[in-house]
Parts: C-alpha cells; structure tokens; sequence
C-alpha cells in the first residue's frame, strides 16, 4: 500500500516514474478493479457480463505486468 501511494503521488505531482514502479503502482489499481467487480450486487446481466469480462482482462493484465517487472529487474 505505501509503494501504492508513493507511486500515486509521483503520478498526481507529474515526477517521472520508472516502467517498473508504474507497473507496481498499477498492480493494486486493477486489483481494486478485480476486488469490486466480483463483490458489486449485479442484477443486471449486461453488467455481470461486462464485469466478468474486466475481471478477465484484469487478471491477465497483472500476470503481464509480473512477467514484465521480473524481466525488467532481471535485465539490470
């Protein structure tokens, strides 16, 4: 949570950031994306559907973005 914030910071005070504390800053975001839209009471099915698909999208994107800081910190 503290790189979260810390990241959110430099973002909002327009201080570059690096590729891979971006993407550390961006793991918790689509977690919280992920997190909401399995616990949101969705009535509608368009909306479940659409849902389940940022869910989808979410989680593979964070797979990617592991992958990708694994490879970036290995490469130096």
């Amino acid at each position: 949570i503290i790189l979260f914030v810390s990241a959110l910071s430099l973002v909002r005070t327009q201080t570059p950031i690096g590729d891979v504390l971006y993407l550390k800053a961006m793991i918790p975001h689509h977690s919280i994306a992920i997190l909401t839209s399995k616990r949101a009471d969705i009535k509608d099915p368009e909306v479940r559907k659409l849902a389940n698909a940022i869910i989808k999208a979410q989680e593979k994107e964070i797979i990617e973005m592991k992958a990708s800081i694994k490879r970036l910190q290995t490469d130096k």
